[in-house]
């Protein structure tokens, strides 16, 4: 509903708007260098602590003299941590029902393939290397006499054969599918055929049904392991004839009377088994455990000792106020009064250079550096003192130290370390938040700027609103 010229013109209009918010735009492509410092130096406060520290150890002796009875023993003890507690539980322990058949070519297939024969249509080649990829690492290792290969060779040097340093093959620790393939062509169909039997014994479980496994494998010929007594993890693994860290594992994990649903291929033989039954963790008799919990305690309260010989310390230094709790209390402590104290009772001090709060001193990761560099980095209250101020003593996360922390000060990174990607990043930014502010102040229509310096109307609106208003009045009553 308008003419070509009218577009025509409005499109001239918007143009000429667009092109004098370009230009006045293009002024501000050149950032302000103080506001790239600024934001840089804003991320990127460096902070300087001092330390005093103590080792726990030193307090060990101090502790056990202290050490409580057994009855406040045994009730500090069942104060702790459930998985501190259970550190010194007894060892989980299975009773399994095993039933296994042996790879060394002498076992007798004839009733288990009868019993379970491979289905219709079952492709062999696939079996084979399904069976091969799923236990290449237990059951085709390469011998060690085969896992490193060196070979000699003999180069001529001006018509002389002269000995070149032997050249040690790449370690070879598994057979190749070719290397093997007839032992795999003869084991997979014996691993398919006890799956089907393991999915037979579970189907009749699900249905309500009772399963006796060591009958049910006798009568298909399998041997049957000598079992009947709790048996840890460790005794599973290394069972005769079927133990493997997969299947102590597997029969770790399951619960009383689970058929394990995977056969599992050991060095020597194809394993079934059964949880008979499992004996869970428990706390042992208190007599049993007593000497280990006297360490735990002693420990703690070692690291207690440590903590408290520190906090003294900082009494000495500064006087608390009666209304305040020392858990509250960061007393203004000058640096060499810290340190002169803490040189006299023989601790540790630590001066740190300015860091950033992530950062380590150089040539230190988070796994080499050390404990009280860990500390200064992970314990977020010290960055929040005031300067010259020293936070209540605290232990590390290891409970092995305690540490006094002073926060000298904070300051601003030295431009001087702003790297050259960083700068060209930073003048992008500070160009663009130069633009939004520009263009918030003088484009947008309602600003406080724009609304002083000019009166933007819309005459065919106002008309529009004029003639409602006239017919609203003319209209009758």
């Amino acid at each position: 509903r308008t003419t070509p010229r009218a577009i025509s013109d409005d499109a001239r209009r918007i143009q000429r708007v667009a092109k004098l918010q370009g230009l006045m735009l293009t002024a501000l492509d050149v950032p302000d260098p103080e506001a790239v410092v600024k934001t840089w130096q804003e991320g990127r406060p460096e902070y300087k602590f001092q330390s005093v520290s103590v080792n726990r150890d030193d307090f060990v002796a101090t502790a056990e003299a202290e050490m409580v009875e057994d009855e406040a023993l045994t009730e500090w003890f069942h104060a702790r941590p459930d998985f501190e507690q259970r550190k010194l539980y007894t060892e989980e322990k299975v009773v399994p029902s095993i039933a296994y058949l042996t790879l060394d070519g002498n076992f007798d297939a004839t009733k288990l393939t009868e019993a379970y024969p491979a289905p219709e249509g079952v492709d062999l080649d696939q079996q084979a290397q399904s069976y091969f990829s799923q236990f290449r690492t237990t059951r085709f290792k390469a011998p060690k006499e085969a896992e490193t290969e060196v070979e000699t060779e003999v180069e001529t040097v001006e018509g002389e054969e002269a000995a070149v340093e032997p050249e040690e093959k790449p370690t070879k620790l598994f057979y190749d599918f070719e290397e093997v393939e007839e032992q795999v062509r003869a084991e997979a169909p014996l691993h398919a055929a006890l799956t089907n039997f393991v999915t037979d014994l579970q189907d009749r479980v699900a249905e309500g049904g009772t399963v006796d496994l060591k009958a049910e494998a006798e009568a298909l010929g399998l041997t049957l392991a000598e079992a009947g007594e709790p048996m840890t993890r460790e005794e599973m693994m290394t069972a005769e004839g079927w133990g493997s860290p997969q299947i102590a594992s597997q029969l770790a994990f399951s619960a009383a009377g689970a058929i394990i649903p995977r056969v599992t291929a050991t060095e020597d033989a194809l394993v079934v088994a059964q949880v008979a039954s499992k004996i869970e963790r428990a706390e042992p008799p208190f007599a049993d455990i007593r000497d280990e919990v006297a360490t735990m305690w002693s420990e703690e309260r070692a690291a207690e000792l440590a903590v408290e010989s520190l906090d003294y310390l900082r009494q000495t230094l500064a006087v608390k106020p009666e209304d305040v709790e020392a858990a509250d209390w960061k007393p203004e402590v000058t640096w060499e009064n810290l340190r002169k104290s803490a040189g006299e009772a023989g601790y540790t001090v630590y001066d740190r250079p300015w860091l950033e709060r992530s950062a380590l001193p150089e040539g230190q990761t988070f796994q080499t550096a050390s404990a009280v560099d860990k500390h200064l980095m992970l314990t977020p209250m010290i960055y929040e003192l005031e300067a010259g101020t020293v936070a209540p003593a605290s232990k590390s996360n290891d409970g092995m130290s305690a540490f006094l922390v002073r926060f000298d000060s904070q300051r601003d990174k030295d431009v001087s370390e702003i790297d050259a990607n960083t700068v060209f990043s930073l003048r992008g930014q500070a160009s663009n938040d130069q633009k939004r502010a520009f263009g918030a102040k003088v484009f947008l229509g309602d600003g406080a700027w724009l609304s002083e310096k000019a009166a933007v109307r819309f005459p065919k609106n106002e008309r529009r609103e004029a003639e409602k208003a006239k017919t609203k009045t003319d209209s009758p009553g």
